[in-house]
């Protein structure tokens, strides 16, 4: 799978949770697309700091970063990270 589909899965996979989730869906469409962009910088900067702290060794520090994109998405979206993985697919389960 080339990098632009597992990109496009992903956004699938965003806009379905998004869909099934009431308070995303009674957010006014310019909200909506804030908490999506938000959600995208979010992502860059956990994937640039996972692989920094990957590089140091710091395992404590990794799992703290993982925490915190889970607590974020969730508080910000309603949407739970912590069952699922991100690969070139898409997100899949644990």
């Amino acid at each position: 799978m080339q990098a632009a589909d597992g990109v496009q899965a992903v956004r699938d996979a965003v806009r379905q949770a998004f869909a099934a989730n009431a308070r995303m869906r009674a957010l006014p469409d310019a909200d909506k697309q804030t908490v999506a962009e938000t959600l995208g910088y979010l992502a860059m900067v956990a994937v640039a700091a996972q692989r920094e702290l990957a590089q140091a060794g710091n395992p404590v520090a990794l799992a703290e970063l993982r925490e915190g994109v889970r607590k974020t998405a969730r508080n910000l979206a309603g949407v739970d990270l912590g069952g699922v993985l991100l690969d070139d697919s898409g997100f899949t389960p644990r």
